[in-house]
């Protein structure tokens, strides 16, 4: 299931959202950084939102 490379955000803020949801992925799951990517990947496809929504996502998670 490879749709094609992930475009990740230029806009800082939203580059900031995807590494810290990378980070938060990696560490919950004991995985590596594109492990945590092909993670975020499959949200956007499921949810049909960019890589930077779908990491806003994961981090409101895990705010609760």
């Amino acid at each position: 299931m490879d749709d094609g490379p992930i475009v990740l955000p230029d806009e800082p803020a939203a580059r900031r959202d995807v590494d810290l949801a990378v980070g938060v992925v990696m560490q919950r799951q004991g995985c590596d950084a594109d492990t945590a990517l092909r993670v975020l990947a499959t949200i956007t496809m499921y949810r049909g939102l960019a890589v930077h929504e779908a990491a806003r996502l994961v981090l409101d998670m895990v705010a609760d």
